[in-house]
């Protein structure tokens, strides 16, 4: 197997943002349809980091994956300007940037949410969609648990504390070794000025996630997808989507693929068994 060839990125986008993205693979040689990543609410494109390499070195796709503003290593801002429709404009700034007319969109958790809702501003871009554990309805508790814990920086002495803090807060992440925990934790935090560890995003985003009486209808966002192939991953214990909302989902789209992991929560890491024996038939078509 190939060496996967990177490129990183930063994109201006309207408001004096810059917007970080990483490239994997090369756009020029493949006759495959691209691929973006879109990640969880305040996780960043690092996640995405193994995956896209098996994307661009297994498959041969080329593979986009973005740090969203306030995150990572794109530029903070006022947190108003984190709402969704924000986000959006970003994520269309970089496929501009980047000259990707039409891409399959990955998207876990949030990223879910803001590819369902890309394919109703842009159905032409929008070859098909990935969901990694999320839907058109939450669980309560899984949306109160992320609320209160995007809202604190939860600061960390060093890189084997963080491990801990990480293995306490996602007892139901199935890593295959240590490395995973490591990586996943190296992308939550970042090295402070003063000797401690802190969250890579800014906690001001819990404030986007109060009950707006402008919220959209994301039954309509999912039923947008109808034409579109569509897989759905769930993790078998996930608190975010629920088996209920993960069956209405089927009842709605038919033709839905379906992967579910058991003993997984929010959320699935893509290369459980389960995952993969979907997912691969799943690519061939794009």
């Amino acid at each position: 197997m190939k060496m996967v060839k990177t490129k990183e990125n930063m994109v201006f986008v309207q408001g004096g943002i810059n917007i970080y993205a990483k490239e994997y693979g090369d756009k020029h040689t493949t006759k495959r349809t691209p691929i973006v990543c879109l990640s969880g609410l305040v996780r960043t494109s690092s996640d995405f980091d193994s995956f896209a390499r098996y994307l661009a070195e297994k498959e041969g796709f080329y593979v986009v994956a973005l740090d969203y503003r306030g995150r990572g290593k794109s530029d903070f801002a006022k947190w108003k300007h984190y709402r969704a429709h924000y986000i959006l404009n970003d994520i269309i700034s970089v496929l501009n940037a980047l000259h990707i007319d039409k891409a399959l969109f990955v998207g876990t958790s949030f990223g879910g949410i803001l590819s369902m809702a890309l394919n109703t501003l842009m159905p032409n871009r929008v070859a098909g969609v990935v969901m990694n554990d999320i839907g058109p309805e939450f669980g309560t508790n899984g949306l109160d648990r992320i609320k209160a814990y995007v809202a604190q920086d939860h600061p960390q002495k060093s890189w084997e504390e963080a491990v801990l803090h990480m293995k306490g807060l996602f007892p139901n992440l199935r890593f295959k070794d240590d490395d995973g925990w490591m990586e996943m934790t190296k992308g939550t935090f970042k090295e402070g000025s003063d000797g401690y560890l802190h969250v890579q995003w800014d906690p001001e985003i819990a404030k986007t996630m109060g009950v707006r009486k402008s919220d959209p209808d994301l039954w309509g966002l999912y039923k947008s997808l109808k034409n579109k192939p569509v897989l759905a991953i769930r993790g078998g214990v996930s608190d975010v989507l629920t088996p209920e909302t993960f069956d209405k989902m089927a009842d709605v789209k038919p033709d839905l693929v379906r992967a579910e992991v058991e003993g997984v929560g929010h959320c699935p890491l893509f290369d459980e068994p389960a995952v993969v024996k979907k997912l691969e038939p799943f690519l061939k078509q794009f």
